[in-house]
């Protein structure tokens, strides 16, 4: 029996694809924790228009959203805080911080603030092509957010790169002489790295 439900974004064109890294760093969360879990899947408008009545709040509708069926359907939005949600309420599970929760929080900034944002530019023309009939929504809402089209934003593929290899190179390094940032299991910080690298 699911404990806990997970909204998560669908493309159109690829149905069957895990695809956004910050659904997929939920995804990870719980099944390391191995809490039973089910997801309801969303295109790009049931996003805008389900998720307010899910969340009940004037925050822009973003997913992932749980809904923590075990705890009095307790809803919470935006994957750190449903990590450190998780870590407080199955507090009997594998722990994602192992007490280093400010050391994660950095590694979590650091990636999404960085390297997130070369990775949307390289793969956001991709992602449209798979928006199928939510082509037009996808483009439009995104060319307002930024203030240009999609394809001035995507911009140099192999200027991207290079920039991507910088953004890793200093992660790379810690990685060569520990196996982990803390603990003795690889964690948050290697979730987060291959999540949004590959997710």
């Amino acid at each position: 029996m699911a404990h806990i439900i997970l909204y998560d974004i669908r493309l159109p064109g690829d149905p069957e694809l895990i695809w956004s890294p910050n659904t997929s760093k939920t995804r990870y969360a719980l099944n390391y924790k191995g809490i039973p879990y089910k997801v309801i899947w969303l295109t790009y408008p049931e996003v805008r228009s389900e998720i307010p009545k899910i969340t009940k709040s004037d925050r822009a509708p973003t997913v992932p959203v749980i809904v923590d069926l075990l705890h009095g359907d307790k809803v919470i939005q935006d994957s750190w805080k449903i990590a450190k949600y998780l870590e407080e309420a199955y507090p009997n599970t594998p722990s994602l911080f192992n007490s280093n929760a400010g050391v994660h929080l950095f590694f979590h900034n650091y990636l999404t603030d960085n390297l997130l944002w070369v990775i949307v530019r390289l793969t956001v023309l991709s992602l449209m092509d798979k928006t199928d009939e939510d082509k037009d929504y996808f483009r439009r809402t995104r060319e307002d957010f930024l203030g240009m089209t999609l394809e001035e934003y995507a911009g140099d593929e192999e200027g991207n790169g290079k920039q991507m290899t910088a953004y890793l190179e200093p992660i790379g390094k810690v990685f060569k002489v520990y196996p982990y940032i803390s603990g003795t299991q690889g964690k948050g910080e290697k979730m987060t790295t291959m999540i949004l690298i590959n997710p």
